[in-house]
């Protein structure tokens, strides 16, 4: 074993490189050059691919679920029936929406399924008892539902930034 280290290491201090050695490593840089990094940048271009997908799923869910949180909050403060009238016909289609962004990622983010159809099915609730609702009634429900269906989100959008790579940039915020 020594031998070989001592022909090795008097191999590597010399000036000059063997004609077999050049050749050996020009073979195994082209190789390298036409074979090998146009494998591995496909593979980031893929990688990348999936994080801009991941990000704009992240974007459209986390949007529609505060719009709709924006609506439903100014439904249950408003005591005009035909102003809560046009304020429902834009709830319907926010749901309609989220039910679809929901069915979407469970194939996204198939290991959060549970959550997702439990945000599917407070969502449909949510959805319910806004069209039952009165103006002028106590929006208890309204507001208790809402806060489920966001604490849901949360949790799916936590679950969208964990997939996309971005968990762990991006800190929670503290409470105080």
């Amino acid at each position: 074993m020594r031998r070989l280290f001592t022909c090795i290491g008097g191999f590597l201090v010399r000036d000059t490189i063997p004609v077999w050695l050049s050749l050996i490593l020009m073979v195994a840089g082209a190789i390298a050059t036409y074979w090998l990094a146009p494998k591995i940048n496909a593979q980031f271009e893929v990688q990348a691919a999936r994080r801009e997908y991941l990000v704009k799923n992240l974007e459209s869910f986390s949007g529609d679920t505060k719009g709709l949180i924006d609506v439903v909050a100014s439904a249950v403060n408003e005591k005009s029936r035909p102003k809560y009238g046009e304020l429902i016909a834009t709830i319907n289609p926010s749901v309609a929406k989220l039910q679809f962004s929901g069915t979407q990622l469970l194939y996204v983010i198939p290991e959060q399924s549970a959550n997702i159809v439990a945000f599917q099915k407070t969502l449909s609730e949510l959805q319910n008892e806004i069209l039952a609702f009165q103006p002028g009634n106590d929006a208890k429900s309204i507001l208790d539902t809402s806060k489920s269906l966001l604490t849901q989100s949360l949790g799916i959008y936590e679950a969208l930034l964990a997939k996309a790579g971005l968990g762990d940039i991006i800190s929670r915020p503290t409470t105080r």
